[in-house]
């Protein structure tokens, strides 16, 4: 885990990475893609912002399709006026399932946070914000 001036993020997998290599006369693997990144253990949300209690309560699930080990980039954002800045920004594999999960263990509260998840050849998929009170 890499501490940064605002936040700390920690991600728990259990699978070594797989890497498929391109071979001629065979059929090259999926891409893998962000299906989905869902943030669990709010209390509510307010206009569009997920609120949590407290730091250890925000986690984010994420499952990569096709369901198989691959490699997850996630970034930590916060917002400053109506731009968002990177904090941190984390590549680590997925279970053999395409699963992995983020959380928040430090961080400023009342701060708008979000994450941005990306794969190999995938589109950008950010969570909603969401704020620590």
């Amino acid at each position: 885990m890499q501490k940064l001036k605002s936040a700390l993020l920690a991600a728990v997998v259990a699978a070594p990475l797989a890497l498929f290599a391109a071979t001629p006369g065979v059929a090259a693997a999926p891409a893998h893609r962000v299906a989905s990144v869902k943030l669990t253990g709010y209390t509510r949300v307010v206009k569009g912002v997920t609120h949590y209690r407290s730091l250890g309560a925000v986690h984010a699930t994420m499952q990569i399709l096709p369901r198989r080990s691959g490699q997850v980039t996630v970034s930590l954002q916060h917002r400053s006026g109506q731009k968002w800045i990177t904090d941190q920004t984390a590549t680590f594999a997925t279970t053999t399932t395409g699963s992995a999960w983020v959380g928040l263990v430090s961080g400023n509260r009342k701060w708008t946070y979000r994450y941005v998840v990306s794969t190999v050849a995938s589109p950008r998929v950010a969570t909603p914000a969401f704020i620590v009170d």
